[in-house]
Parts: C-alpha cells; sequence; structure tokens
C-alpha cells in the first residue's frame, strides 16, 4: 500500500490563483502535528486516503483500508470513529474521501459499494444515493465529492467522464462535464472540490491535470501535467490563503 501525504505545490499553482482568485502573497507552511499512526486500534490509520474538517474544526479522515471515518481535534487528539468493512448501510468497502456540508452533516464516497452515504456529525447513518436511479443518477466507484456553497454534494463519476450533483437529500440534480480530451472536457476524472465562491476544481486524467471552472461551468484556467510534475490528482483542497494542495497519490507524496 501507499502512505498518502498531501503534497504543497504552491509555488508552481501561485499563477492559477493569481490569475482567478487574486490571492496577495504565498505563506511557508511548516509541519505542526502527526497523529494516526499504527493501526488498526481505535484511533490508528492503516491506510488513510481523504480528509475534510467539520464545521467546529474537527479533521474526518476516511481510512481505505480498515473501512472507517475517523475524527480528531484539529490538534490531532482521536474522539471517535465509525463504520468497519461491509455492504450494510453504515458499513464501508475502502472508503476513497469524505466531505461534510455547512450544516454538519457527514458524506462519505464508499468506493466499492458505488454510493454514497451521508451520517450525522455523530456517525449516525441517514441514507444512501448514486445506487438506484436512471444511468444518470448512478455514481459508479467513486473516488471523490465535495460539497459546495449551497449544500449540494458533487460526486465525481470516472468511468462515464462526469461530475453528478445531488442535493443534501441525496436527489439528483444535474451532471457538468462532457467526455474529451481538450481543456474544457472532462476525461476520466478523479477528484472535484468546490470553492466558496461557486468555481469548482476537477483533476481527471487527460493531458491537464487541474482544471478551474465558474459557477456557470464555464473554463477559467487549466494546468497542463507536465508543468505540475504530478500524476493524477484523486485529492485536492483550497485554502483562501495557503493556495491549493493536491494528493499525488501514485508517486506517495
Amino acid at each position: 500500500g501507499h502512505n498518502l501525504r498531501i503534497k504543497n505545490i504552491l509555488d508552481k499553482l501561485l499563477g492559477f490563483i493569481e490569475e482567478t482568485n487574486s490571492i496577495a502573497k504565498k505563506t511557508s507552511l511548516k509541519l505542526k502535528y502527526t497523529f494516526g499512526l499504527g493501526g488498526p486500534v481505535s484511533g490508528k490509520f492503516i491506510h488513510p486516503i481523504g480528509i475534510t474538517h467539520t464545521p467546529e474544526g474537527n479533521i474526518l479522515v476516511a481510512d481505505f483500508n480498515s473501512s472507517r471515518i475517523l475524527q480528531f481535534t484539529s490538534r490531532g487528539t482521536y474522539i471517535s470513529e465509525f463504520g468497519q468493512w461491509g455492504t450494510l448501510f453504515g458499513l464501508f468497502k475502502y472508503p476513497h474521501a469524505v466531505a461534510t456540508d455547512t450544516n454538519g452533516f457527514i458524506y462519505v464516497a464508499d468506493t466499492d459499494n458505488q454510493r454514497v452515504q451521508k451520517f450525522t456529525r455523530q456517525g449516525e447513518f441517514i441514507l444512501a444515493f448514486g445506487v438506484r436511479g436512471n444511468p444518470e443518477e448512478i455514481v459508479g466507484a467513486c473516488f471523490s465529492l465535495s460539497a459546495d456553497r449551497d449544500n449540494n454534494i458533487w460526486v465525481v463519476n470516472t468511468q462515464n467522464h462526469r461530475i453528478q450533483i445531488y442535493n443534501s437529500d441525496g436527489k439528483y440534480i444535474r451532471s457538468v462535464g462532457r467526455m474529451g480530451k481538450n481543456p474544457e472536457d472532462i476525461f476520466e476524472p478523479t477528484s472535484i472540490c468546490c470553492l466558496d465562491n461557486g468555481d469548482y476544481l476537477v483533476g481527471d486524467q487527460s493531458g491537464y491535470s487541474l482544471k478551474r471552472f465558474n459557477a456557470q461551468g464555464k473554463l477559467l484556467h487549466v494546468m497542463q501535467k507536465g508543468s505540475l510534475d504530478c500524476d493524477s490528482i484523486y485529492f485536492t483542497a483550497s485554502h483562501p490563503v495557503h493556495g491549493i494542495f493536491v494528493a499525488d497519490t501514485w508517486r506517495d507524496r
């Protein structure tokens, strides 16, 4: 297995940010805490792969190999966890991503079960979606998801070259993206990140590793794969000061 690390590529992405979001300056980042080493006992990881924060500032981690979601304080103190390997509601098979909305609800990309599950902030199962309905509503083996400013949930559908959007009750709204390898197209998307202003970032497996679209779906900027020295991006996060962070999964950084 891999040891997933988050790579700060701010130096190469600074122009990308300044053109589209007017971030004033770079800031240097330093490691503050390391936690969760050792698994599989409570509070320990086997293969952490997805991470997000709650409205209160706690940290949620999707642990891929143990099929759990773990919660920590911002300083890395263990709080709780939920889930285990299985197919029943509330259980997971190799979850890749976790997201929260502004109300504190938790959404998990339950990858091998090919669904998204919604939980309370205490980890109690509410509903699952993306497993039934018309073909455009099925999520398949989803690797990434993100909540937008309206608490809609955007889910990557890699096989069908699109991003599917659901409301917080799991009702399908629409899809964005068109298959192709042109800059404005989406080809085998692997990550999605919704920004506070309505824009969204897409990582895919075309010749353009990272793309930024506005709320209307207009392409604003792209980064070609060679310019990033980065393979497919499976995790993307944005900070208004520190820039954009991506996980270069297959290069372990």
